[in-house]
């Protein structure tokens, strides 16, 4: 009966993400859309790289270059990944925490593979908006990456992620908590970047819209 259950939440959770795969097709292509290595979305910063607002993060990469999502639990590290148009975000992997060094390398290695450029990282900030214990660790594991490589890096609010995804799966599938914890290990990353191409998506058509 649980293994029955598990697969339906699986596609469950596939499903969800393919609706907002087509939603974001929808709003991606529009007249005033600039792309291009002179667009002002394309431009890279020439100063080193540090933690920057989301609204800045397109800006920084290179042309044609996607986007992985972080979700930094205390077991593992949920990764996700956008498309090169930044509109899409995918579930990708599961990292076993363990060295920093390792965590990182596996990290750099799934950039090359996937083309990516930055991360976005999930700021677990309590619900009243302040940062605790938490969140420090999340700060810290971006100092520690940019010591190791220059890129750019941002932090998105992931306060209704994980709570998003397990009600989900309360309601619609009565798992036990030990699957609910790896379906939302797997997907609260690829949630969370999503969030944050769509207010990326946002600004974009603000700035095109007073231009």
């Amino acid at each position: 009966m649980y293994y029955i259950n598990y697969i339906a939440v699986i596609y469950y959770v596939d499903l969800i993400f393919k609706f907002r795969r087509i939603f974001a097709r929808r709003n991606h292509f529009n007249s005033n859309h600039q792309t291009g290595i002179d667009s002002p979305r394309y431009k890279r910063q020439s100063r080193v790289m540090a933690v920057i607002d989301i609204t800045e993060l397109a800006g920084a990469l290179a042309p044609r270059r996607a986007l992985l999502g972080l979700d930094l639990g205390e077991k593992t590290i949920g990764v996700a990944v956008s498309d090169i148009s930044l509109t899409i975000a995918s579930p990708l992997e599961l990292i076993k925490k363990s060295k920093f060094t390792l965590e990182a390398e596996r990290l750099f290695k799934l950039m090359a593979l996937r083309e990516a450029d930055g991360l976005v990282i999930g700021l677990p900030v309590n619900m009243d908006g302040t940062e605790g214990p938490p969140c420090q660790s999340c700060r810290a594991f971006a100092r520690n990456i940019l010591r190791l490589r220059d890129m750019p890096i941002a932090f998105w609010d992931e306060r209704w992620s994980s709570s998003v995804m397990n009600r989900f799966l309360i309601e619609e599938a009565d798992l036990t908590r030990a699957k609910r914890a790896e379906v939302i290990d797997r997907s609260a990353a690829a949630y969370i970047l999503q969030g944050a191409l769509d207010r990326i998506r946002n600004e974009g058509s603000k700035d095109a819209a007073g231009a």
